[in-house]
C-alpha cells in the first residue's frame, strides 16, 4: 500500500486488511513519511509493516520499492482509498493458483462517489490485450521480477500488465471485489459518459462499510495533502484508462487545494497586467512556462525576451502568436546582474505596440505561477492605484547598515550618486530602495518615467557608466521609481515562496498551494522532469482545458495480417489496429500519381511502425521513401517522465535488415528541429518524446512541409500522456486539420486542400 499524507484513511484501510480471512499475509505500508498514531498498534500485531521510501519516488518506481520490501510471493495491491471485500485475499489467490497464473484481477470494477454517493460499473471494452484494474491487481514476485513497473507516475499498472501475455493474466471479471473511489485525487480525469461506464444502485453489501468511509474521507481534510500526483499514493486507483478515454472518473470528496482566492465580484477597476518573462536557455522549460502563464491567465499579455548570447533560443517555428505570446524584437544578450535593460527593452516595446496596461510583472525564466486570478487579486489589493509605481518584496528604506548585498553595494557608491540625488526633493533620504526581481511589478506611468529617465539622462548614464552596481535590477528599478515620486510597496502577493537559491520540496509546492495569497514560486530548476515543476504542472492537469466528450473510432475494414504477423516480433508498441489506420493513410497517399512520396515518422524505436509503412510502400510499388527520425539514445516516454533503455540503434538497423525494407528506409540519428528540412511530406507520424514541448518541436519543425491533403498521425492519445491530447485539441482548433479516424491511441488528421475549405474526403479502406 503506498500512500502519503493522507492518515485519517489509514486506519479504515489498515482494519480492512485485517478483517481478511487469512492470518498468512502482511500488509506493507510504503510511504515518505510517518504513520498516524492511530494505527500503532495493528503494527504491533507484526502483520503491518511501515516502510519508508525515498522522497519524490514516481508511482511506479514506489510500487517496485514496495515489492522489494514485502516478503511473500504473492503480491497484492492494496489502495488505502478502496474498500475490499473480507474474502477478497482468499478468493483472488486460490483462483490464482487454480488457474497457474501470473496476473489476476478483474475487468469490471465498482466506482462510488463519496460526495454525490453516485455509484458506477467500469467494464472494460477493449478487445485486443487482457487489462485488469489496478486496485484490484495481484501477480506472483517471479512475474514482477520478470517485469517490474515502469518507473512513472501514470499508467503503471496499464503497462505492468500489458507486459504479460494474454495466457498469464486471469480475469476474475468480479467487481465483488473492491468499491473503488472517485475522487479528485484520482491522476486520471474519470469520464461517467464513456460508453464503459453504467450507474447502478450501491450494492447492499458495501453500505454500512460505505458509511464509515465517508467518515474517514471527512477526516481526511484535515490532512495536509489531499491532492495527488503522479508518483504520490493517491495516484495508485487512477489509471484504469485505455487510450480511448476509458477510465474510472472523478470523484469529489477530498477537497481540492485552493487555487485560487475565496471567489469574490469582479473588482470595480480591473488591472491590465503584461508577463516580461527573460528566458537564455532551456526552449522546453520556456514552452513549460507558457502553458503555465497562458493555463492560469489567459488575459494577460506574455513578452518572451530572448536574452541568449546567441539570440536563437526560440525557435521561429513554433506557433508563438498562437500561444499568445509576443517575442521582443531586437532583445540583446542579458548579463546575469545586470537585468535592467530587459524590462526597459520590454517597456519600450509596449510604449511601440501602443498597448494599454497597468502593469508589468516581472517573471523569471526558473519561475512559475501557481494559481488563476492574479491580477485580480492585485486590483483589489492595492485600492488607489494613483501614484503608484512599484510592488517590492521588501519596501522599507535600505539605509547605510542594510544587510541585503545589492543595497550595501549602492551604499557603498553614495558620493558617486549624491549629484544626481539631490537633483530629487528629499532624494538623499531615499536612496536606496531594493526589490527582489521576479515576481516584481512595476506600473505603467512610472515604467514609462523610468525609461524616459534612462534614454535622456546624460548624468544617470555617466553614473551607471563608472558603477560596480551588480543586481542592477534590483536596486535601480525601486530606488529610481521613489526618487521620482511614486510610492513604492509592499507586494500584497506573498513573499514565502519566491526567494533566491533556495532548494524547494513537493511539501513546499503543497503548502504554497494551499496559500491563496501565494501566486508564485522561484526557483523552479530548467528541468522538465525536475520535481517541483513536474508537481505544479500535474496539480493543473498538465495545463490541459477540460477534456472534450471521445467520439466513437472511425470503422476500417481490411486487415493486413502478413504484415501484423511480422510486427508482432519487433520490439515496440503498435497495436493491431492503430497498424492498419497507419497502413490506409499511408496506402492513400501513395495511390496518388506523380511525384515521389515521403513518409515521415519522427520517433522510431525499434521500427515497428517503420516496418508498416515500409512494407505498405514497398506491397504498393510506389516511388516513395520513408524517413525515420530518432535519436535511438534510449530515452522514451515523455522528458517530464523519462524511461531510459538502452540504445535503440543497433536493434533499429537490425529490423531493417532482417525484414528486408533497407531500400525504402532512410535513418537520420537526430531530432527533428535540428533538420534543415525541405522536402514535401505526404505522411507524418509524431511518436517521439510524449511532454508537450517536445511534441510542439517535432511536429512545428516539419507541419509546414506536409502538403495539402496530406496526413498527420499522433501515437499514444491517452491519459497516460495527457500533453499529447493537450497538444492535438490545439493543432485540430486552428482550423488547418481535420481529425479522419482513430484507433487505438492513434489519431489521424488530414490537412486542408485550401486555408479557407478542409476537405473531408473519407479515407479508402483497402490496403
Amino acid at each position: 500500500m503506498p500512500t502519503r499524507a493522507r492518515h485519517a484513511l489509514l486506519p479504515r484501510a489498515v482494519a480492512g486488511f485485517l478483517a481478511q480471512n487469512r492470518d498468512d499475509a502482511e500488509l506493507v505500508i510504503v510511504s515518505e513519511d510517518g504513520v498516524p498514531d492511530s494505527i500503532y498498534d495493528a503494527l504491533a500485531t507484526g502483520r503491518v509493516r511501515h516502510v519508508s521510501c525515498p522522497a519524490g519516488l514516481a508511482l511506479g518506481a514506489k510500487r517496485n520499492f514496495a515489492c522489494e520490501a514485502a516478503h511473500g510471493e504473492w503480491l497484492v495491491h492494496w489502495d488505502d482509498d478502496d474498500l475490499y471485500a473480507p474474502d477478497r485475499l482468499a478468493r483472488q489467490v486460490e483462483a490464482m493458483r487454480a488457474a497457474s497464473a501470473a496476473v489476476s484481477g478483474s475487468s469490471r470494477v465498482h466506482f462510488r462517489e463519496a460526495g454525490s454517493g453516485c455509484c458506477w460499473e467500469y467494464r472494460y471494452g477493449g478487445e485486443r490485450r487482457p487489462w485488469v484494474y489496478g486496485a484490484t491487481l495481484a501477480y506472483t514476485r517471479e512475474f514482477w521480477r520478470r517485469h517490474p513497473f515502469p518507473a512513472i507516475g501514470v499508467s503503471e499498472d496499464n503497462r505492468f500488465v500489458w507486459a504479460a501475455q494474454a495466457r498469464e493474466v486471469l480475469d476474475l471479471d468480479d467487481p465483488g471485489l473492491c468499491l473503488c473511489a472517485i475522487h479528485e485525487g484520482n491522476t486520471s480525469a474519470k469520464n461517467t459518459r464513456n460508453v464503459w461506464w453504467q450507474p447502478i444502485t450501491l450494492p447492499e453489501v458495501w453500505r454500512a462499510a460505505v458509511e464509515a468511509s465517508d467518515t474517514a474521507w471527512v477526516g481526511a481534510k484535515g490532512d495536509r495533502d489531499t491532492t495527488a500526483r503522479p508518483g504520490d499514493a493517491a495516484s495508485a486507483n487512477a489509471n484504469a484508462n485505455t487510450g480511448t478515454g476509458a477510465g474510472p472518473a472523478r470523484l469529489a470528496t477530498p477537497p481540492r487545494l485552493s487555487l485560487v482566492p475565496e471567489r469574490e465580484a469582479p473588482p470595480a477597476h480591473p488591472l491590465h497586467n503584461v508577463y516580461a518573462c527573460l528566458v537564455h536557455e532551456r526552449l522546453d522549460c520556456v514552452i513549460d512556462l507558457v502553458r503555465n502563464l497562458r493555463h492560469l491567465d489567459g488575459e494577460s499579455r506574455i513578452l518572451l525576451y530572448d536574452g541568449s548570447n546567441g539570440g536563437n533560443l526560440l525557435d521561429a517555428r513554433l506557433p508563438w502568436p498562437r500561444w499568445g505570446v509576443e517575442i521582443v524584437p531586437k532583445a540583446r544578450p542579458i548579463k546575469w546582474g545586470k537585468l535592467h535593460n530587459f524590462a526597459l527593452d520590454c517597456a519600450r516595446h509596449l510604449q511601440t505596440t501602443g498597448a494599454r496596461y497597468d502593469a508589468m510583472t516581472i517573471v523569471d525564466s526558473d519561475q512559475l505561477g501557481l494559481r488563476t486570478g492574479y491580477a485580480d487579486f492585485l486590483a483589489r489589493r492595492l485600492g488607489n492605484r494613483s501614484g503608484l509605481g512599484l510592488l517590492s518584496s521588501d519596501p522599507s528604506h535600505q539605509g547605510p547598515q542594510t544587510r541585503i548585498p545589492p543595497a550595501a553595494t549602492a551604499q557603498q557608491e553614495v558620493e558617486l550618486w549624491r549629484p544626481f540625488l539631490r537633483r530629487f526633493q528629499g532624494g538623499e533620504n531615499r536612496f536606496v530602495h531594493w526589490s527582489f526581481w521576479p515576481s516584481t511589478v512595476l506600473m505603467a506611468e512610472a515604467l514609462e518615467a523610468l525609461v524616459d529617465l534612462f534614454d535622456h539622462d546624460a548624468e544617470l548614464a555617466r553614473i551607471l557608466g563608472a558603477s560596480k552596481l551588480w543586481a542592477t535590477e534590483e536596486v535601480l528599478f525601486p530606488t529610481l521609481t521613489a526618487l521620482l515620486g511614486f510610492r513604492v510597496e509592499a507586494n500584497p502577493c506573498s513573499q514565502r515562496y519566491v526567494k533566491y537559491r533556495v532548494n524547494y520540496s513537493t511539501r513546499d509546492v503543497d503548502a504554497a498551494l494551499r496559500d491563496a495569497t501565494a501566486f508564485w514560486m522561484h526557483p523552479v530548476p530548467r528541468r522538465l522532469d525536475e520535481s517541483i515543476r513536474s508537481r505544479i504542472r500535474d496539480f493543473h492537469n498538465g495545463y490541459r482545458a477540460p477534456a472534450s466528450v471521445d467520439l466513437p473510432a472511425l470503422p476500417h475494414a481490411n486487415q493486413l495480417w502478413p504484415v501484423l504477423r511480422t510486427m508482432h516480433g519487433i520490439e515496440g508498441w503498435l497495436e493491431d489496429e492503430e497498424a492498419e489506420l497507419l497502413a490506409i493513410a499511408a496506402r492513400e497517399v501513395l495511390s496518388e500519381p506523380g511525384r515521389r512520396r515521403t513518409l515521415v515518422e519522427v520517433g522510431s524505436y525499434c521500427g515497428k511502425a517503420t516496418f508498416v509503412l515500409a512494407s505498405v510502400a514497398r506491397a504498393c510499388s510506389a516511388e516513395a521513401c520513408v524517413v525515420a527520425i530518432d535519436t535511438f539514445d534510449g530515452l522514451i516516454g515523455a522528458a517530464d517522465r523519462p524511461v531510459r533503455v538502452a540504445p535503440t540503434l543497433v536493434k533499429f538497423r537490425r529490423t531493417l535488415a532482417t525484414t528486408g525494407i533497407e531500400e525504402q528506409v532512410e535513418t537520420i540519428v537526430g531530432r527533428a528541429a535540428d533538420q534543415h528540412w525541405s522536402r514535401p511530406i505526404d505522411l507524418l507520424l509524431i511518436d517521439g518524446l510524449h511532454d508537450y514541448a517536445n511534441l510542439a518541436s517535432d511536429f512545428h519543425a516539419l507541419e509546414a512541409h506536409v502538403v495539402p491533403g496530406g496526413f498527420v498521425a499522433f501515437h499514444d492519445c491517452a491519459d497516460y500522456f495527457p500533453d499529447v491530447n493537450a497538444f492535438l485539441a490545439e493543432v485540430i482548433a486552428t482550423g488547418e486539420w481535420q481529425e479522419q479516424a482513430r484507433a487505438g491511441t492513434l489519431r489521424l488528421l488530414k490537412r486542408a486542400v485550401m486555408a479557407t475549405a478542409i476537405e473531408s474526403t473519407p479515407l479508402r479502406t483497402r490496403v
